[in-house]
């Protein structure tokens, strides 16, 4: 059929009247009238393998139907086609830009993966269930029931104690934690990715080293992988070489354990650890890091967030009191808020949803907001979320569609 509709298209106009034919999902083109018997016969189908040629032949013949086709593939499966340089170096900076919005279409989700306590506390074999429910899964809120759904189980080979998760082009990222061996608790190097919109799991190229407790973090389409238990070394990885090289590690006198850290503004914050009043900042056109004004508190971060150019430190006590700490990146200057967290005493971890900071533990969740100067937790009203007991819930966003296909390679 790519041969018939190739020959067609080179030699003439196409016909406005024949069928439609679905050539991706959610893209259709017109079968020229003439080839409709062969439309009939076989199903014409892009695929990996020869969407750039398609691609040739819409932009010749200006099939705005067939393009459309074309950058849906190409999107459904960014990572794959990023790094076949034959095929993403044709793009042109308009299509790639497209491609990318493509990757977004869906519903914005609010999502959580349950990590593991790294004490090992709550271990899942303390509940009379099988083995198979017992899997570790990503959930997504779903608003209209209010009720959070099972999307995918997490790979076994993923490793949830002291990892690091983040989200990247609509992909989910895992990277590093604790493995067991037969040696005892072992670092592992390992990156697991999960593609939301054709529902597939793959493990992509290690880290140099293994890490727990790092950090990962998304800015400019690279991954940065930061510090880890004893470690002060930074990787970067690229997604187009599938590759990690090291980057300038974090500043002598730092400990990278129990930091966090967030990307504002092109450049990379991390606050926390056993310095908790410090903060680093990263710059990678310089590839340097560089001290920040301190700030006062002494209390240890549950999470940091950026939203614009202001980053939030939520630093949480035991009382369920919450010293909240906003730094003005611009300015360069630090203000600090009170507030008490509603319904529970259990740390939290932040995610920007909507254009809202949603706070979530394995108790409750709660949207954060500043209203002149008064901080406040308003609580949800978001169902309780599926939890065993063994950590926390890490939240994350993702664009979900209610059905996905495979794209043949």
């Amino acid at each position: 059929m790519l041969c018939l509709l190739t020959e067609y298209y080179s030699s003439k106009q196409p016909s406005e009247n024949g069928p439609v034919e679905e050539v991706a999902r959610g893209s259709f083109i017109r079968i020229p009238k003439g080839l409709q018997s062969f439309g009939e016969a076989m199903r014409f189908q892009l695929t990996l393998g020869n969407c750039l040629e398609i691609l040739k032949l819409a932009r010749k013949n200006s099939v705005p139907e067939l393009l459309k086709a074309v950058y849906t593939v190409i999107s459904d499966n960014y990572l794959n086609v990023l790094k076949n340089s034959a095929v993403y170096g044709q793009l042109t900076g308009l299509e790639r830009e497209k491609i990318l919005q493509l990757r977004m279409r869906g519903n914005v989700s609010l999502c959580v993966v349950e990590t593991k306590s790294i004490f090992g506390l709550n271990k899942c074999t303390k509940f009379p269930v099988e083995k198979a429910k017992c899997k570790p899964q990503l959930y997504s809120l779903h608003i209209e029931t209010n009720q959070w759904r099972a999307v995918t189980s997490i790979p076994e080979e993923a490793c949830l104690k002291g990892c690091s998760i983040c989200s990247m082009h609509n992909y989910l990222f895992i990277a590093g934690g604790l493995r067991e061996t037969n040696e005892g608790l072992m670092c592992s190097n390992k990156l697991f990715c999960y593609n939301p919109l054709t529902d597939i799991w793959i493990q992509l190229s290690p880290m140099n080293e293994g890490r727990s407790q790092l950090k990962l973090i998304p800015l400019d389409g690279y991954l940065y992988a930061i510090g880890g238990e004893c470690l002060h070394t930074v990787e970067k990885y690229d997604p187009r070489l599938n590759k990690w090289t090291f980057v300038a590690p974090l500043p002598k006198g730092t400990f990278a354990v129990a930091h966090e850290a967030a990307a504002c503004g092109g450049e990379i914050f991390i606050s926390g650890g056993h310095l908790f009043f410090r903060l680093l900042k990263y710059s990678p056109v310089h590839d340097q890091w560089e001290e920040c004004p301190f700030n006062a508190s002494k209390g240890r971060s549950c999470d940091m967030v950026a939203v614009g150019s202001i980053l939030y430190r939520f630093d949480m006590h035991k009382d369920s009191f919450v010293n909240i700490l906003k730094y003005n990146t611009m300015a360069r200057m630090w203000s600090e808020y009170t507030a008490t967290f509603p319904g529970s005493k259990l740390p939290f971890r932040c995610a920007l949803w909507e254009g809202n900071i949603y706070c979530i533990n394995r108790e409750t969740t709660a949207k954060f907001s500043i209203e002149g100067e008064k901080a406040l937790f308003e609580e949800g009203g978001f169902s309780k979320i599926p939890t065993r007991g063994e950590g926390s819930p890490h939240p994350t966003v993702l664009y979900l569609r209610e059905s996905v296909s495979q794209t043949s390679v």
